[in-house]
């Protein structure tokens, strides 16, 4: 956050942030992210680098957002409108230009409603997915940890013990002569003939 003091000019006045504004984000990397301020936030202001909406009936916002966040209509038109390969751009007019299917205000609420309860949805199926791949993780450590100790199977006490193993393993290899480079890789039978 920057805290700036602005002239008491028209632009100061004009980049105050109010609840029911659209937010869009104009340059960089992040252009066309789209957010609404559905609150009060005190005295804040955009950057250069954020175009403000305001709508003429601020009931219209929350469905305006989701229109300009939905992929498939308004995210798609402004990326579309993105100019500029390096520093990806907006400019205002193109913001003024969104196309937006706007049905009356009952409708609208209803499609608000609707969209909420689904958004409600997935944020507790992405919870519930979370917590499964924790367990999953979780799970996972264990089943490796049981199975380094020998405890996923019944195991023979006559068994010499998987260090016991290793050790015997590695002293075979460092005496086991090398193979050359023409021989590596070749089998047995490919030797001989």
């Amino acid at each position: 956050m920057a805290h700036v003091k602005l002239p008491k000019t028209m632009e100061g006045a004009r980049t105050l942030i109010s609840e029911h504004d659209i937010l869009i984000t104009i340059t960089g990397a992040n252009v066309t992210k789209t957010a609404r301020v559905d609150r009060n936030i005190g005295e804040a202001y955009v950057n250069q680098h954020v175009a403000l909406v305001r709508l003429a009936n601020p009931e219209f916002a929350h469905y305006c957002w989701l229109w300009a966040v939905s992929p498939a209509h308004g995210r798609q038109h402004l990326l579309d409108a993105a100019y500029g390969a390096g520093k990806p751009g907006l400019n205002l007019t193109q913001i003024r230009e969104l196309p937006v299917a706007l049905p009356p205000l009952e409708e609208q609420r209803q499609i608000v409603r609707r969209v909420d309860v689904l958004f409600q949805l997935a944020d507790a199926v992405e919870k519930r997915y979370d917590a499964g791949r924790t367990s999953v993780e979780n799970l996972t450590q264990s089943v490796l940890a049981k199975a380094f100790r020998g405890e996923l199977v019944p195991q023979d006490p006559a068994d010499e013990p998987a260090s016991v193993l290793l050790e015997r393993i590695a002293e075979r290899r460092s005496t086991e002569p090398v193979p050359d480079k023409k021989t590596r890789g070749r089998s047995s039978h490919a030797r001989r003939t």
